[in-house]
């Protein structure tokens, strides 16, 4: 866990997240030096319950908590000195067939196909906007979350 992950958007875009979709969480896996203010900003927007820190996740675990998620979302922050690459766990959390919601951020536009597998997403309001888009239409995230899986298989699977 680290700042330019972005994080922390998604944390403050839960409270308006749970007044659309009330039993919405989101779960943080991962561990690193923004763990503690992550969880103080859960913390002061009274979303313990909510926000879920799961601390490092061992590569047999994966498989399930990709298979329980909704949405895979990955925030990244534009960085000089620490780049974004090309987003692999996009394309393990679309094997599992889930919608995916990246920034324009580094490698990650390369590895979902925007309106498609997932989307791309610009600003706040517009994360906001497509996390609710597919948490509210389960048929729209049931078929993005194929064609991810689709793609990964047939572009990125030897």
């Amino acid at each position: 866990l680290v700042k330019r992950k972005g994080q922390d958007k998604v944390i403050r875009l839960m409270p308006r997240i749970l007044d659309v979709v009330p039993k919405a969480v989101f779960l943080i896996a991962g561990d690193g030096e923004e763990r503690e203010n992550l969880k103080q900003t859960a913390q002061e927007l009274q979303l313990q319950d909510r926000v879920i820190f799961l601390g490092t996740i061992k590569e047999a675990e994966l498989p399930d908590l990709y298979s329980a998620c909704d949405v895979f979302v990955l925030t990244a922050l534009p960085s000089k000195d620490n780049w974004e690459g090309f987003g692999m766990v996009c394309l393990e959390a679309a094997y599992f067939k889930k919608p995916v919601i990246v920034t324009n951020v580094g490698g990650l536009p390369e590895a979902i196909e925007d309106n498609k597998t997932g989307f791309i997403v610009k600003d706040d309001g517009e994360l906001f906007e497509k996390i609710i888009l597919l948490l509210k239409d389960e048929n729209l995230a049931n078929e993005m979350g194929r064609a991810g899986r689709k793609r990964v298989e047939e572009k990125f699977l030897i």
